[in-house]
């Protein structure tokens, strides 16, 4: 269902403290995987120094999958639908949109956010699943 697209208000003092604590918890989670598959790929470069094994590619990969939590992530509501993204990005998005009068939005659950005006279409997509699952206490804009 799409709705008008609402006013993008600034975060309150009290919503930028539940983001930063949420993101400090998850980005020291992140970090603390990190090192451990960090420690895993040496072991194995050091048992194993000329040829890249399956496991030590499959670990190198999941390195580069885990990134830590940037902006300001939230839980944003329209219509009963959330979904959990980057909020500094939607604000973005609404500046730079700022000039057409005739802009509409809506939530795929747990996918992306969609906002639709005049001349095209954006999607912002939902954070990665490992980094929802960490972020735990932030707050729900609804708009």
């Amino acid at each position: 269902m799409w709705f008008t697209a609402p006013y993008v208000r600034k975060l309150t003092d009290e919503e930028k403290a539940q983001i930063r604590t949420a993101k400090q918890a998850a980005n020291n989670t992140i970090k603390a995987k990190r090192k451990a598959i960090q420690k895993q790929i040496k072991e194995l470069e050091k048992a194993t120094p000329f040829s890249k094994t399956q496991i030590l590619k499959s670990l190198e990969e999941q390195l580069d999958e885990l990134r830590i939590v940037t902006g300001q992530p939230v839980y944003v509501s329209i219509g009963g639908e959330t979904v959990c993204l980057n909020y500094e990005l939607l604000e973005k998005l609404y500046r730079s949109l700022k000039r057409f009068s005739h802009r509409t939005m809506r939530v795929q659950q747990g996918v992306s956010l969609t906002v639709e005006y005049q001349t095209g279409m954006v999607e912002l997509y939902e954070l990665p699943p490992y980094q929802v699952e960490l972020l735990k206490g932030l707050p729900v804009i609804e708009l």
